[in-house]
């Protein structure tokens, strides 16, 4: 499936060579250098996030047996420093996880929050969208030339 978005994405730039990625190397890089780099900012914050919740869903399902809600639920209260109370009572073990996800989520979560902001706020992303726009105009253009002269 990745395989066929890319070479329907690529389809356009490359309908004089008529190149078909082919191979899932050639769809990473593709995607690596069209999307990861320009969002690499934005995109490393919200997977380490991501893996915060991840881990603390499957460690309040495994230490105290809570349902994905629950275990989710707990997750996000916790990272997000909310503070309401507990679903169910905690075990001791259950307790010690609560308390190393609050240490690693604490810094984690502020680390995210200013780089997602400071993603949007200094303008980067209104510069990839402006740059997508740019660089959809420029693939539309066929037989053109340019002359540059001084």
């Amino acid at each position: 499936m990745l395989i066929f978005i890319a070479n329907t994405l690529l389809f356009r730039q490359n309908t004089r060579k008529n190149k078909k990625i082919g191979s899932m190397e050639n769809v990473f890089k593709f995607f690596q250098y069209k999307y990861l780099k320009a969002y690499y900012r934005f995109f490393v914050p919200v997977i380490i996030l991501n893996t915060l919740l991840v881990i603390g869903t499957a460690g309040y399902m495994l230490i105290d047996d809570y349902s994905f809600f629950d275990a989710f639920y707990m997750t996000v209260i916790t990272v997000a420093t909310v503070g309401y109370g507990e679903v169910q009572p905690l075990s001791v073990a259950g307790k010690l996880f609560t308390s190393f996800l609050i240490i690693t989520s604490f810094g984690t979560f502020a680390y995210a929050v200013s780089y997602i902001t400071k993603f949007v706020v200094d303008g980067e992303l209104n510069q990839f969208f402006k740059n997508q726009r740019l660089n959809t105009a420029i693939e539309k253009l066929s037989d053109h030339v340019i002359i540059c002269g001084y």
